[in-house]
């Protein structure tokens, strides 16, 4: 998990506000095959506790996805549990390398809503 926090040159002092964004990568969570779930509950309790601005998802964000679309339908109701907005990046047509991940960008909202 990287965490990085991006202000303004114009803010100073007590004034300046941080923007929290934490990226996270290749979670491989799936129903059926569950390795790396406890791992993903770890990371929502963390993002639980110090929510960030947004969250950014590269790499597999589920086990087997281009061959289990449950494994597409769980990793994106995971999701929802999420306290922040968050992205996924297809890593594979970006500038992040990953030699597995197949699809596009995908966004939701903390409220579980796509955008």
């Amino acid at each position: 998990m990287t965490t990085v926090a991006v202000a303004s040159p114009m803010q100073t002092g007590a004034d300046r506000d941080a923007i929290r964004v934490v990226q996270v990568s290749d979670t491989h969570v799936s129903r059926k095959r569950a390795y790396f779930v406890d791992n993903w509950n770890v990371f929502v309790e963390e993002m639980r506790k110090h929510p960030p601005h947004l969250i950014v998802h590269s790499g597999d964000v589920s086990f087997d996805g281009a061959e289990d679309e449950d494994d597409l339908a769980f990793a994106r109701s995971e999701k929802d549990r999420l306290p922040a907005a968050w992205i996924a990046i297809d890593c594979s047509s970006r500038s992040i390398p990953n030699e597995w991940t197949a699809g596009s960008v995908t966004m939701g909202r903390a409220d579980g809503a796509a955008t």
